[in-house]
C-alpha cells in the first residue's frame, strides 16, 4: 500500500479518505457526491466522486491548509477547512457532512428576521457554535461555550458581513450582538470566494480576544463550523 501511495500521489500530496455524511448526526452517506480539494489560494488540487455509500479517497497537499468541498444534487455545496500533515488521513465518520437546501431553509427560519433579510438576495451561509479551546484534552463538545463572541466574515476586498444570533432565552433577536447562552451564530448572504472569518470575544480583560479563520465559499454554499474553536487569552 505504501508503494502504491508513493506512486499514485501528486507531488507533496497524501491520501485523505472517509465518508461524506447526510447531515451531522446521520449514519447515511451521500452517494456519488463530488469531492473537490482546493489550496489556501483557491486553486483546485484534486477531485473525485464518492461511491454509492459516500465513501471517497482524494489527494490533499501535505503540511498545508486546504478546503474540502462536497457537492451533490439537492444539497448545498458544503466546505470544511483543514490542515494536513504528511501521513494518510482517515477521517472519522460524522466529521464531514453536507447540508441540504431544506437544512438551510430551516436555519433561516430558526434565526428569524435577521436571517431572512440577509438571505433574501441569495449567497451562502457560515454557521456554527463557538467554543473555547481549553488546555486540557477532551472531546470538543465538552469545551465551554463562548457566550460573548461576535463574528464577522470579510471578503478579500474587506467588505464585512455580520452575523445573526439568539437572545439569552434562545429566541432569534435582531438586537443581539453576540452569541449569548447558546454560543451560536450564522452569517447569511455571504458571497462566493475566499473570505476571512473574524471571531472576537470579551473575556474580561483589557482587550477582546481575536481569532481569524480562512474560509472558502462556493456559490450559495454552506460552511458549517461545529464548533468554531477560539483560543484562550494569551495563546
Amino acid at each position: 500500500m505504501l508503494a502504491l501511495l508513493a506512486l499514485g500521489c501528486l507531488p507533496d500530496s497524501t491520501i485523505m479518505s472517509g465518508i461524506i455524511m447526510d447531515g451531522p448526526d446521520s449514519s447515511v452517506g451521500v452517494p456519488d457526491a463530488t469531492i473537490t480539494i482546493q489550496t489556501a489560494g483557491g486553486s483546485e488540487w484534486d477531485a473525485t466522486t464518492a461511491d454509492g455509500t459516500g465513501g471517497f479517497e482524494v489527494e490533499v497537499p501535505i503540511h498545508a491548509l486546504f478546503y474540502f468541498t462536497a457537492s451533490a444534487s439537492d444539497y448545498r455545496s458544503t466546505v470544511f477547512t483543514s490542515i494536513s500533515d504528511d501521513k494518510p488521513v482517515i477521517v472519522d465518520d460524522g466529521t464531514l457532512w453536507m447540508q441540504t437546501n431544506s437544512d438551510i431553509e430551516a436555519l433561516i427560519t430558526e434565526f428569524g428576521d435577521c436571517a431572512a433579510e440577509a438571505a433574501a438576495g441569495g449567497g451562502g451561509v457560515i454557521e456554527g457554535e463557538i467554543r473555547l479551546q481549553v488546555v486540557q484534552s477532551g472531546e470538543v463538545t465538552t469545551f465551554p461555550l463562548v457566550t460573548t463572541a461576535a463574528a464577522l466574515a470579510y471578503t478579500e476586498s474587506g467588505v464585512p458581513y455580520t452575523a445573526c444570533y439568539f437572545d439569552d432565552t434562545g429566541a432569534p433577536s435582531d438586537d443581539a450582538v453576540m452569541t449569548g447562552t447558546t454560543g451560536r451564530f450564522a452569517i447569511f448572504g455571504v458571497p462566493s470566494g475566499l473570505l476571512s472569518l473574524q471571531i472576537r470575544y470579551d473575556y474580561g480583560g483589557s482587550e477582546d480576544q481575536e481569532d481569524w479563520y480562512p474560509v472558502y465559499m462556493p456559490d450559495n454554499g454552506a460552511v458549517p463550523m461545529w464548533p468554531a474553536l477560539v483560543s484562550m487569552p494569551g495563546w
